[in-house]
């Protein structure tokens, strides 16, 4: 719920009627502790995925760090555990080459086709020579298993030991390809590209081995990784590959390892996710890194069961745009429940924010390329409506079908409350339904804000143009932007007050009727902020009333409050289990309601109200009482069908309303006697009530039955009542013959005694916990089934001759 609108509106004299200030011009001031925002990232990727790399070059994860040479200029090391830069190495060289672990902590490094020791020195980074009193390691290309180090320098590759950090050449030179690439796995198997540009294996042991013919690689110097199993490579198209080990002396082909775009929809519209100019790889538990010096980025891919590569959504890279990620010239932030909203420059992305977000999975996030980005949107209930060059676009979010509303339009702003979209436009207040689309107009909200007023009245003299947004909360409170911090204005009081300064410019704010978070977009953008510490009025900050789940007692009919809501009222579904009530959805209005509790929420009064749908949080000033009309009751009754008494006169299929005691319930078998006061009955939403009484061992207990259920007379034990068993489809069961109200639903194949049939509607009883619910349903519903008991069942009411007495009973007190 929120009003927002914008710089260029305030100009707007159309309204002429002017009330209480808004942003008074000597307003009082409270900010928060210290004028700071207590905030944290939702978005929360860190340093090393949100520093700007300098066209990287190659990338080597270790246990502990990631190293990224950035265009032969420098190397930086980023901790593994929480991403923090730690230390950053300038290269004294002309060229480079391959960086690679060694230890947990160090690293080898080439510099000028010297390979060199890399070290923490306290935090600072220091080179050494690999040096022996007989052989220097030369090379632009190199790899190490721990054990070996294999190097090529020119048209030779070499082969070493390490002892400590010094290197002992040994065994043969093998004749290769020009400054080519080299490798070694774990089982000592040395793989290089021979003059012919065959990829070759030599063993520490001396066996050679050709793995395939004729290898294009797409630039000498490139990385080439070495597993047990086979070699990875980029090859000349500037693609992934992959040679297995072959068998026997059959050579292998090379399969390229394909972008998988079966992940998402638009992967290639995107920065990051797809590979441009690659110019390193890095193997790391079991996933891929690919420096890429196009995209400046370096990326982590897993590789698939049928060979491609997908973007697991870490990348090291800044102002790139991908799946999980917002551009920094972002537009606004909207939520609706627990998705959020964000339009960039872009794209628009949704996300869920259940507490934990999770940045990595391709289900937490939902993009939407609409063309242009809207200049206006906002979220609802499974639609977003957005607004550019004058049309309105209504989108389904669960599969991003757009059609157009109809019309054409100049939206100020867009705001959602209850199934409505509001578009505000220079002279008209437009309300769109978000399941047609339909369009009508409106000049106040729901919560009966005057839209334009709100903004407009003290805009010209005191707002100016330094307001950027405008939002409301649970009770019409206004929450507003200004460039020095981020504002409330107590509708009631007419009081503004400063909650925080802010600490950098703020973009946009998404401020919701469901729970306490307040969502932040700073004019930085890259991520979005939450807070919780604002204290706005939302269902979440209502507190349950004492009692109010108490059910081991009815509302007295006497105390009954009957309403019935606004065609557009905002009604939240709440759970009222715990202390505060925790919003559910909005829900659909119901007929009738009865009143279970009026709750002060700040300046305002709510009402909780018990309908067919469960508990609903309403204003009460978008409620109507409806008279509660008490009529004749018998002063006897007795109970035809086992039927719970109610604590409230309304009847869910849940049955959350019924009387308990205890664990137990209420339940009101066959020929229970009810007493009333004989002026005890009464409708409501269409079906009638007896508020009445029946000794039990805890005494008197009042409570609601229906009239259905109930006989002014018992029978003399001569009623018949035929009926046959059949099975169903899954069908509903409505509690009268036009079949209007719902009363519960019946599972496929639940068998039901079928009674008599009044045009289409079958009348059944259907046996739940309660008993024997009669009821009807369409006859269609009824599934052609064999019958499988007795018809024309004698159903004995009176069984006992005591019961036989209280017949007698009923009957002379009727004659007098």
């Amino acid at each position: 719920m929120k009003i927002k609108l914008q710089k260029y509106l305030i100009a707007i004299v159309f309204i002429t009627f002017l009330s209480a200030v808004v942003f008074a011009v000597a307003p009082s001031f409270r900010a928060l502790a210290d004028g700071e925002l207590v905030y944290s990232k939702v978005l929360d990727f860190s340093e090393s995925e949100t520093t700007a790399l300098l066209s990287p070059k190659k990338i080597c994860r270790g246990e502990k760090y990631t190293a990224v040479n950035e265009n032969n200029e420098k190397i930086s090391v980023f901790d593994n555990v929480n991403g923090t830069k730690i230390a950053e190495f300038s290269i004294p060289a002309t060229t480079f080459g391959e960086i690679q672990t060694y230890g947990d902590e160090d690293f080898l490094i080439v510099m000028n086709q010297v390979i060199y020791h890399l070290y923490f020195d306290g935090d600072e980074l220091k080179a050494d020579y690999l040096l022996d009193e007989n052989d220097q390691p030369f090379g632009t290309n190199f790899d190490f298993n721990g054990r070996y180090l294999v190097v090529n320098h020119n048209t030779v590759t070499k082969l070493y030991t390490l002892s400590g950090i010094h290197a002992t050449s040994f065994g043969e030179n093998l004749a290769s390809a020009l400054n080519s690439p080299v490798a070694i796995n774990d089982n000592d198997e040395i793989f290089y590209l021979n003059s012919e540009n065959d990829l070759k294996t030599y063993s520490v042991n001396g066996v050679s081995k050709t793995v395939a013919r004729n290898i294009d690689f797409s630039d000498r110097s490139v990385d080439m990784i070495a597993t047990n199993y086979g070699v990875f490579y980029l090859g000349e198209d500037d693609a992934l590959y992959f040679v297995s080990l072959p068998d026997g002396n059959e050579f292998s082909t090379p399969v390229k390892l394909d972008i998988d775009d079966s992940l998402y929809p638009d992967y290639d519209k995107y920065d990051l996710g797809n590979v441009i100019f690659p110019t390193g790889i890095c193997l790391s538990d079991g996933k891929v890194l690919i420096s890429d010096s196009s995209a400046s980025a370096v990326q982590e891919f897993i590789i698939t069961a049928d060979n491609k590569l997908a973007f697991t959504g870490y990348a090291m890279a800044d102002g790139k745009t991908a799946f999980n990620r917002i551009s920094s010239d972002v537009k606004d932030v909207e939520k609706y429940k627990d998705t959020v909203a964000v339009a960039d420059d872009f794209k628009i992305t949704l996300f869920t924010d259940d507490g934990n977000v999770d940045l990595y999975s391709y289900t937490t996030f939902k993009n939407f390329f609409v063309g242009e980005v809207p200049e206006r949107f906002a979220l609802g209930n499974g639609k977003m409506l957005s607004y550019k060059d004058g049309k309105l676009s209504l989108t389904d979010i669960a599969d991003g079908g757009s059609v157009l509303v109809s019309g054409t339009y100049s939206a100020a702003d867009i705001f959602y409350q209850s199934g409505y979209f509001y578009v505000l436009s220079a002279t008209t207040v437009y309300k769109i339904n978000e399941t047609d689309g339909e369009v009508s107009t409106a000049f106040t909200d729901v919560i009966g804000n005057v839209l334009a007023v709100d903004v407009f009245k003290t805009a010209t003299a005191v707002i100016n143009t330094v307001l950027s947004e405008l939002k409301t909360d649970l009770i019409g409170d206004l929450y507003g932007i200004k460039t020095d911090g981020f504002y409330k204005y107590d509708k009631n009081a007419g009081t503004t007050e400063l909650l925080f300064a802010a600490p950098h410019d703020l973009k946009s704010f998404a401020l919701g009727f469901e729970d306490p978070s307040v969502y932040f977009v700073f004019n930085e953008g890259k991520t979005v902020y939450k807070t919780q510490s604002l204290g706005h009025r939302s269902v979440s900050s209502v507190a349950v009333p004492d009692n109010f789940n108490r059910k081991d007692a009815a509302i007295n009919v006497s105390d009954l409050k009957l309403y019935s809501t606004n065609d557009n009222a905002n009604l939240y579904s709440v759970d009222c289990s715990g202390n505060n009530f925790v919003f559910d959805s909005l829900s659909s209005r119901d007929n009738e309601y009865v009143l279970s509790a009026s709750i002060n929420v700040g300046n305002a009064t709510f009402y909780a109200l018990s309908g067919l749908k469960g508990v609903v949080l309403v204003n009460s000033a978008e409620t109507e009482e409806i008279p509660v009309v008490l009529s004749d009751s018998p002063e006897r009754l007795y109970v035809t069908t086992s039927v719970h008494m109610y604590a409230l006169p309304v009847l869910t299929v849940s049955e959350e309303n019924k009387l308990v005691s205890g664990e137990n319930d209420y339940l009101l078998s066959r020929g229970k006697t009810l007493s009333t006061d004989g002026n005890a009955k009464f409708v409501f939403d269409g079906k009638e009530f007896y508020y009445c009484a029946f000794d039990s061992d805890n005494g008197t207990i009042y409570g609601y039955v229906p009239v259905l259920f109930t006989a002014e007379v018992l029978d003399d034990g001569k009623a018949v009542a035929k009926y046959t068993v059949k099975s169903v489809y899954a069908a509903t069961v409505y509690a009268d013959e036009d079949m209007t109200t719902e009363l519960l639903a019946a599972d496929e194949n639940t068998k039901v005694r079928v009674y008599g049939a009044n045009g289409n509607a079958l009348k059944i009883a259907v046996l739940t916990n309660a008993g024997w619910v009669t009821g009807y349903v369409s006859a269609d519903r009824i599934k052609d089934a064999p019958n499988h008991t007795v018809r024309n069942v004698l159903i004995i009411i009176v069984v006992a001759a005591t019961l036989a007495g209280t017949a007698s009973y009923f009957i002379l007190r009727r004659k007098d």
